[in-house]
């Protein structure tokens, strides 16, 4: 092999393990717009797949529309925001977050498992975004 073709080989080598450091020290990719959570690896979450995964079975029912009990309407990310009840970026400032911890929310049927309620923090955490 000529010392050209040597140092092609070299510089093509250090180039692919920099690129890979540099791959493997972010904390987000992106798929389909959707970001990971940092140091999850999984998609983060936004209002829309809260909405499906937890909002809708388990709150739904008393907390949607315009006469949504105690004016907590989970359906319109806008209010929810506006009302106080969800503080972007803050979790335990959120009462959304805390009625669910507290186990005070929903009254009654199944509780969300600690996976989902893990989920609804860091979703908070992360800004809360909405899509």
């Amino acid at each position: 092999m000529s010392e050209c073709q040597t140092m092609k080989a070299r510089f093509f080598l250090a180039s692919f393990v920099g690129g890979m450091a540099v791959l493997s020290s972010c904390n987000y990719y992106e798929t389909k717009g959707v970001f990971t959570s940092p140091g999850t690896g999984r998609p983060g979450d936004t209002f829309q797949t809260m909405s499906r995964d937890l909002f809708t079975p388990f709150c739904m029912r008393c907390h949607q529309g315009g006469e949504a009990a105690g004016g907590l309407e989970l359906d319109n990310y806008a209010a929810l925001v506006d009302g106080g009840a969800l503080v972007p970026g803050d979790a335990p400032a959120s009462y959304l977050y805390e009625m669910v911890v507290e186990q005070s929310m929903p009254p009654r049927g199944g509780m969300p498992s600690a996976d989902l309620i893990e989920r609804l923090r860091r979703w908070i955490e992360a800004g809360a975004p909405e899509n």
